[in-house]
């Protein structure tokens, strides 16, 4: 299942789900997630709710819900593009969010332009644009208008990450273009990447803002 890594330069050394109106909480799930990504996540739970019955709850069991919806939606495209956008950076933000929560990680939120969003990891070191996977998996294609969907990661690890996405069995276009799917990727990368650090005797590191801001050269984070 081969997914677009790009390189880094090397590293140095509950409560209810529903998002809160206007600005996040400051504790439970909520807790530091941008007010943008708490709206989209809302529209993306109020949208499956409507279509489907059952409000999704931000953990990976929901994906495949969450994935039939946005197949409806990527049928009615041909009649409804006004639909692409929207959808894309609510199931975007809403993938993003489980993802944060599987894994343990941050938004990076430097202005409205999706295209600079990112979702960075705090005890393995990759990050991801959330809202570019959503784009693909509306359009059931990689070239479209929204953000790149492809894994970062230090450049030091790209290489084995690689091999590993490489090595794995091809699955059917259907599958690729799901949620579902690309949380069994990360899945696959965070594991590669934290036993790389491991053998590298820094298993134990986690990342902050200021670890992607030294190492990647993102000059808005904070």
């Amino acid at each position: 299942m081969p997914v677009g890594v790009l390189d880094w330069p090397p590293m140095s050394s509950e409560d209810d789900d529903s998002p809160p109106p206007g600005q996040p909480s400051a504790a439970g799930p909520w807790a530091n997630v941008p007010a943008p990504v708490a709206e989209l996540c809302q529209s993306l739970s109020d949208f499956v709710e409507a279509s489907l019955g059952i409000r999704p709850d931000y953990t990976p069991e929901t994906l495949p819900l969450v994935d039939h919806y946005l197949g409806e939606v990527r049928q009615n495209l041909a009649t409804r593009p006004e639909l692409l956008d929207l959808a894309a950076q609510a199931a975007g933000a809403y993938f993003g969010e489980v993802v944060r929560r599987h894994f343990v990680g941050f938004w990076h939120i430097p202005s409205p332009n999706h295209h600079d969003w990112l979702l960075c990891g705090e005890s393995a070191y990759f990050a991801i644009n959330p809202i570019g996977v959503g784009y693909e998996t509306v359009t059931g294609r990689p070239d479209h208008e929204g953000p790149s969907a492809a894994i970062k990661l230090s450049s030091e690890d790209r290489e084995a990450v690689q091999a590993k996405l490489e090595s794995l069995p091809p699955v059917a276009e259907s599958e690729y273009y799901s949620l579902s799917a690309r949380l069994e990727v990360l899945e696959t990368v965070v594991d590669v990447v934290l036993a790389l650090a491991e053998s590298r005797g820094y298993g134990e590191t986690t990342y902050d803002a200021r670890d992607y801001l030294v190492n990647v050269g993102l000059h808005y984070l904070a």
